[in-house]
């Protein structure tokens, strides 16, 4: 009892019921469970029902629904400042040390506040008329706390000169799971080349 007390302590109760949940489904760890996001529908990507009965084992299933929470959450992030503009509801999702790398800004922006300044100006500029993310991907580290999510996106916007522009890109972010919620703590955006 004392080595397990022991191992428990190193390697954390959450690792622990993963491995019984495993060894309690009979998968042998081959399984692999992977977005990659093509036919990925609202309910999934919204988080409701991701994953429930798609996998052998809890464990699977259990992933799949941490890969839709990621996902919405990324999704929430882009509806704040591209559709709803609101930037409280933004900055919530946020974290307060999040750092962004665009191809606008010679340096990266830093920082929660100067991000959500930065979203702001963009809504201050522009109307946002469609947009579209295609192609996601999540990926998941750290004991499934720490999220990277790319995928594609279309995005038309309406300029004060009432002309309409049209850009496509690919788009990283960087989330963990801080306070019981997933927040974004770096993005990197770019145009298709």
């Amino acid at each position: 009892m004392a080595c397990l007390n022991s191992w428990v302590m190193r390697m954390g109760l959450v690792s622990l019921v993963v491995l019984l949940l495993v060894l309690g489904s009979g998968c042998a760890g081959g399984e692999k469970s992977g977005m990659s996001g093509e036919g990925v529908g609202e309910d999934a990507a919204a988080g409701v029902g991701a994953g429930v009965g798609a996998g052998v084992s809890g464990v699977v299933d259990s992933v799949e629904v941490i890969r839709g929470e990621v996902w919405k959450t990324v999704r929430g992030i882009n509806r704040h400042w591209a559709v709803t503009e609101d930037m409280d509801s933004l900055a919530l999702l946020l974290h307060p040390d999040m750092v962004m790398v665009s191809p606008d800004s010679k340096e990266p922006i830093r920082g929660r506040k100067q991000i959500v300044e930065s979203y702001r100006g963009y809504a201050r500029y522009a109307q946002t008329v469609s947009l579209v993310e295609r192609e996601p991907s999540v990926q998941l580290y750290h004991n499934n706390k720490t999220a990277v999510v790319t995928y594609l996106y279309d995005l038309v916007i309406k300029v004060p000169s009432g002309e309409t522009q049209q850009y496509s890109g690919r788009d990283m972010y960087t989330l963990i799971f801080e306070g019981g919620r997933w927040v974004a703590v770096a993005q990197h955006y770019s145009s298709l080349p």
